[in-house]
Order: C-alpha cells, then structure tokens, then sequence
C-alpha cells in the first residue's frame, strides 16, 4: 500500500483545495495525480471549489468520478428515462424539493457538469462508485466504470484500472524531434545546439528542453555539439563570432541546427542545415501534432492583422524568472515587442504579458498569442492554454515560430 498523501475523511469538506500527487505507474511512466475538494458543497466557498477543480478537469488526461451507490442508482435511473436527464432537469427545475431532494438534484446537476467538459474537452472518465458495504477490493462494472470500496483499494489495483481505462500510449514512445530530421544520418554527422548565456542564464545547469535534447540526440546515437554564442557580438557586427558559428558547422558535418529562439537571426543565415529551435521543439513534444499545426498555422494570418487599427497581442511565458532587462535583452518583455513594432509600424498596438501557470488572461480577446515552449508546465496545461485559444478562434504561435518566421521568412 502507497504512503498517504491526502488527509481523507468522510467529514464533508475534509479536502479544500487540490492535493497533488506524483507517482510512477508501470506501463504509463511519472503520472501526476490531482485529489480535488468535493463537487457538491454549497455557497459561495463550494463554488470556488468546482471552479478549481474544473480548472484541473481541463489539465488532466483521463477523470476519475467517485460518487456514493445512492446517487449513482438516481442518476442511472434519471439517464434511464425516454425524455433524458437534460429534458428531466427543465421540467422538474423549477418545483419545490426538501432540502435532501436539493441536495440529490446539485449532486445530479454537477454530475452532469462534469461529464459535459469531460465530452467537450475529450477527456477519459473513470466513473468509481465507493460502496463501503462491499467486502470485496473492486467489482469490475464495465471498461469505464466500476463498483468498489475504495478503503479496501491497494493504490496498485487502481493504478491498473485506470491504466486499462486511459489506453495511452509508454511516455518514452514520444519524439521530442521528427524522425525525419534524424534519419539517414551518415558516421561523421552531428547536431549542433546554440545555447546563448547571459545574465538570467541558470548556473550549474541547462534549461529543460537543452538538456532534453541531449539525452533524445544521445539516446539515438547521435553527435551533440553545443556552441555558446555570443549574441552581442555577433549582432554588433564583429564577424568573427558569425565565422567561429560557421566553422563549427563545416568542420562537424552538421545537418540538423537546433537553436535558442533569441538567436535566429543568426543562426538564420547559416546555408545547408535544416534549422529549429528549442521553443519549437518543445512545442511538438508538449502539443501533440493537431495543436501544433495549428501554431504553425497561425503564423500565416500576421499578413492579414497589418490591415487593422488595433491590435491586441498577449506575450505569455509559463515560468516567472527574473527579467534583468537592463543588462540583457530578454526576450519576451524586449525583443519580441521591438520586432511586433517593426511589423506594425502603423498599427494601434496593445501589448499585453502573462508570466506563470495561471490560465487568468485567457478570458481576454486577442489577436494574436506568443506563448514560451512552455517547459516549465505540463503538456496536459499546454494543450489546455493553446486549445482554450484555439476555441476562441484567437492565433497561437510559439516564441521560436515567431522569430523564426519573421526573422528569416518562411525559411
């Protein structure tokens, strides 16, 4: 039996926030697992409840909802009906109930909430009737539902259900690259990666997606070359930084160029390589490809904004690091908002910034979003972020699609 993580208690209201949990399950790899507060609190506090843990609902790939036997038979019995629940519910909304029958129809009603941005967001749902009667570990209903008592469960035995339940796919199946660029590598081959350092570069340590693609490149046999490149000199005009890039390149038999995304206009002008960046490679690992099309997509509708008056842009980065902007040109509060000015010279330009995890600005209309590669979140908030713009029908590009884009066209 696991360590307990959660104080858990039947007390009504024993869990006020979401309790976060890592665990690695066999056949699946490290899986974050969320124990929400209860649906079915009333008032003013209950409502900030669901409202975080719908929040979570989005973030999550498959959604257990433990409800007690009683209510389940309510609600089968309501879905049983020839008119259905929904139809049920405006019929009977407006009539008088106890305060038991109140609670049964919120629970029905939050029920069905959950299971609507479930089928809307294309999530998993694990339906887990508690029954404290039963004496056995879990009596298997069907594929996505079961009937147990969960204070007889070995976390083991839940862990296998909801594997069974997911069907998802061995983490290490994922490409951080396309196979495409990797392929048909001859033995004197490499991979070279532009790695700038400045002042709000870590110390004794890479950034995620560097050290992700060392060990992806290595684990594929491949040769990695890192060049730290002085952006300051190279844009300055001393040619030499430029030719030590170069020479790297020819001397290596380097094919594949993978860069930080504040240095594409000048990793932009070397010839014969195929050329990335680190934003737009951790978008494909974190995306999954419909979402990142969709970036990429994106990218062709800048043309067609310059024929507005006004133009609402959010930068948003998912981590809060320090932005010495005085020593250094960060990217997201300086060089990005200099370039979108050069764009749109004669356009109005309100340039909005969203820095963190919180999904807050998303309620706003933009134009456009520039979002980081997002390595200090999760791709299951990632695809919440870009999929919760794509539904609003507002463009999404990465930093490095952007830079790329606009610093060496569709190149």
């Amino acid at each position: 039996r696991s360590n307990a993580t959660s104080i858990v208690d039947s007390t009504p209201g024993t869990t006020a926030d979401a309790k976060i949990t890592l665990m690695e399950v066999h056949g699946l790899g490290p899986c974050k697992i969320f124990d929400t507060a209860g649906m079915d609190e009333l008032g003013v506090l209950g409502a900030k409840k669901r409202q975080k843990s719908v929040k979570i609902l989005h973030q999550s790939d498959i959604i257990c909802l433990i409800k007690r036997p009683t209510l389940s038979k309510q609600i089968d019995y309501l879905d049983s009906l020839a008119d259905g629940y929904a139809k049920w519910l405006q019929k009977y909304e407006k009539q008088s109930f106890s305060s038991l029958q109140e609670s049964v129809l919120f629970n029905c009603q939050t029920e069905a909430m959950i299971l609507q941005q479930a089928k809307l967001k294309k999530k998993r749902v694990l339906e887990v009737i508690n029954d404290e009667s039963l004496q056995e570990q879990i009596l298997k209903i069907s594929k996505n539902k079961i009937q147990c008592n969960l204070q007889l469960v070995d976390a083991h035995d839940l862990a296998k259900i909801i594997k069974e339940a997911s069907n998802f796919k061995n983490l290490a199946e994922k490409q951080i690259l396309p196979t495409k660029f990797l392929a048909n590598k001859k033995p004197n081959d490499s991979v070279l990666l532009i790695i700038p350092l400045d002042l709000q570069s870590p110390k004794l340590r890479l950034l995620k997606p560097q050290s992700q693609a060392i060990e992806a490149l290595l684990s594929t046999k491949q040769t990695v070359i890192c060049f730290q490149l002085d952006l300051q000199k190279a844009r300055s005009g001393q040619i030499e930084e430029f030719m030590a890039l170069e020479d790297v390149v020819k001397r290596n038999n380097v094919k594949l160029v993978i860069t930080d995304s504040q240095a594409m206009d000048v990793a932009g002008k070397l010839e014969g390589v195929n050329l990335t960046t680190f934003s737009v490679m951790q978008m494909h690992l974190l995306l999954g490809k419909e979402l990142f099309e969709y970036t990429n997509a994106s990218l062709m509708k800048l043309e067609k904004m310059k024929s507005k008056d006004n133009i609402k842009i959010l930068i948003s980065e998912a981590c809060q690091h320090d932005r010495i902007t005085e020593n250094c040109e960060d990217i997201g509060t300086k060089q990005i908002p200099q370039l979108l000015k050069k764009i749109f010279p004669k356009n109005n330009l309100d340039i909005e910034y969203s820095f963190g995890k919180d999904d807050a600005k998303m309620d706003n209309n933009y134009d456009l979003v520039i979002h980081c590669g997002g390595c200090m979140i999760s791709a299951q908030q990632m695809k919440s972020r870009v999929g919760g713009f794509k539904e609003k029908g507002i463009p999404v590009v990465s930093y490095g699609g952007f830079l790329s884009f606009t610093r060496s066209g569709e190149k």
